[in-house]
Formats: C-alpha cells, structure tokens, sequence
C-alpha cells in the first residue's frame, strides 16, 4: 500500500488580545479548528496532516523548516494575521512548492498579493450542524489546489519567478545543531537576566517607596 502524501498545516495558535473578543475569548480557539476542522479534512482528502504544534525533544524551528520543505502540500490559514505565518509562507514559496490557502470570515481581506490565488473561506463557529459540510467543503478545496499545482507554488506563475531555494541535501551536522541550541540557550538567558533585572528594579522602587515614608531625621513614620 502506498504511502499517504503528506500536508503540513501552518497557522495562528494564539490570538492577540486585539482580536479576542472576536473569537469568543477563547484563546484556544485555533487549536479547536486544527482537531475539528483542518485535520479531518487533510486526512479526507488522504493526505496525512502534520500538525503546527511540535511534539517531543526535537528543536522546534528545525522541525518546521524540515516540515515546509519536506510536505507534499502546505495548508496555510491567513486567518487573524500572524507574522510566523506570514514567514513560513514565504519560505515554502521560495522552494516552489504548492500551498493550499484558507482563511476565516473575520478575516476580512489577506495580503494583496495572495488575494489572486483561488482561497478558501470557512466558517469559524465550529457548530455541531456545521462542521460536517465544512470539513466536505475544505476537502475539496485541499483535493483540487493539490491537483492544479502539479507540485509547485502557484505564485511562481502569478509573478514570474525564476531562481527557486534549494534545500541542502544530508544531515545538516552536529556543528549546526549545536550552533542553533546555543543560540536557543542565549536566548532563555537574556530573557532570564531581563526579568532578574525587572524584579531588582521592582525592588529598589519599593525600596524608595519605603524610604519616602520615613523621616530621615527623626527616623519615624511619617503621618499618613
């Protein structure tokens, strides 16, 4: 039996504050579409979907790196835009690999420049007398954007590109994976010294805060 294709989803998994209240208050709203909408229609479709939320003891980054270039398809939802969204996009296009694009009705307009790509709207209420017909739907779209682009990305037609990236052939190495966990390292410890140096801050102003009560002479409370 052959092997299922596979389709990587890239999408938002929070939601700005801003736009909450849109969506409920449900900070984990996306997540809800990705169990009951995205992946039933990927796998309908027979492709195998490849979840947006990394499992496990591999680096993150490398693993959606590995994921955008590796896929047989990218289902992208511009839905309530994400800059890591907007980022991954932009990689699986320079390698010319085809993507499938959805977005929500909340999302009133996508980039100008996508806007010329046949993309698929979808109901965000997730209702229970809904869903069926909206995983049908969604389906149909993945099947036939997997079809028409013959296994390239359908904006290389649109702008005329020429020079596609190419993805590096065999194991990165050691050294690199090195590199990348030291830089993640550097990075938890400038976000650890910053908020060591937010809780001394806090400190000394309470500190000053203190000293203001007390009269520096008679070394007494002062009146309240």
């Amino acid at each position: 039996m052959a092997e299922k294709k596979t389709c990587f989803i890239i999408m938002p998994i929070t939601i700005p504050e801003l736009f909450l209240s849109q969506y409920r208050d449900d900070n984990n709203h996306f997540k809800h579409v990705l169990e009951h909408l995205f992946i039933p229609s990927v796998e309908k479709a027979d492709f195998r979907a490849i979840s947006p939320i990394a499992k496990g003891a591999d680096l993150i980054h490398a693993e959606i790196i590995r994921n955008l270039e590796q896929s047989d398809l990218v289902l992208c939802d511009m839905s309530c835009p994400n800059p890591n969204v907007f980022f991954e996009l932009g990689i699986r296009t320079a390698l010319n690999k085809p993507v499938c694009i959805v977005k929500d009705e909340f999302t009133k307009k996508i980039p100008f420049d996508l806007s010329i790509l046949n993309y698929h709207e979808y109901l965000n209420t997730l209702e229970s007398w809904e869903i069926r017909a909206e995983v049908e739907n969604l389906a149909i779209h993945i099947g036939v954007s997997a079809e028409r682009s013959k296994g390239l990305n359908t904006l290389w037609k649109n702008f005329g590109l020429r020079n596609e990236a190419y993805s590096r052939i065999g194991d990165t190495g050691k050294d690199t994976k090195f590199d990348s966990l030291a830089r993640q390292i550097e990075s938890l410890q400038s976000q650890v010294s910053n908020a060591n140096r937010n809780a001394l801050l806090n400190q000394v102003s309470s500190a000053s805060q203190l000293a203001e009560l007390v009269n520096p002479e008679t070394n007494n409370l002062r009146n309240f």
